[in-house]
């Protein structure tokens, strides 16, 4: 082959790879803001609720890592605070993977901030058996006994989260969703109703 047929093969395979970068985006992208669009409706519904207010609910969004409260869950927390919710953020390492996890944890202080919710309304977690890992299994038992801690120290009456497939598939994410499901299959996270 002749450098031009390279050079025309190697800008096919560029524009070949960012299209297909751009179609996985877009896919998780509508995948996302149907779980978004659900999610609002219930709060939605729940505030129609003639016993309750906006003002009534506080909102716990629970995070693997700094930066998942800005990638999966912002539209989320503007539209709550929107709705004059009180929202908090758990999350559940300060993200040293990279071993830069002071770092990231003042990272997700400051994205909070931008996004609404002030220092005092977040919470990092560094446990050792919960590191910021891909590979790392957690714990289900270990995160749900963490996060029905956060819940009844702080009287929470609404939890989000991540979806069964972590959003992008991250195994921390999972391990959240499955902690999360199994506290509200036996009845330990709230629903969403207001507690009088």
């Amino acid at each position: 082959m002749n450098t031009v047929t390279v050079k025309i093969m190697s800008v096919y395979l560029i524009v070949f790879v960012v299209l297909s970068y751009l179609v996985l985006i877009k896919c998780l992208y509508y995948r996302h803001r149907r779980s978004l669009m659900k999610s609002l409706s219930h709060v939605m519904g729940v505030l129609s609720d003639r016993d309750t207010h906006a003002a009534d609910l506080r909102a716990l969004v629970v995070t693997a890592h700094p930066d998942d409260e800005c990638m999966f869950f912002a539209p989320s927390i503007i539209q709550l605070l929107d709705l004059n919710v009180s929202v908090y953020l758990l999350c559940l390492s300060e993200g040293n993977y990279y071993n830069q996890g002071a770092l990231r944890r003042q990272e997700l202080l400051d994205s909070c901030a931008v996004l609404g919710i002030p220092d005092s309304r977040v919470t990092v977690i560094n446990h050792k058996k919960l590191p910021d890992d891909p590979k790392a299994e957690w714990s289900v038992s270990l995160v749900s006994s963490l996060i029905v801690n956060h819940i009844r120290d702080h009287s929470f009456n609404m939890v989000l989260t991540f979806d069964g497939r972590g959003v992008s598939g991250h195994a921390n994410h999972i391990a959240i969703y499955k902690a999360v499901s199994h506290l509200a299959s036996t009845g330990q996270v709230p629903n969403g109703r207001s507690h009088k």
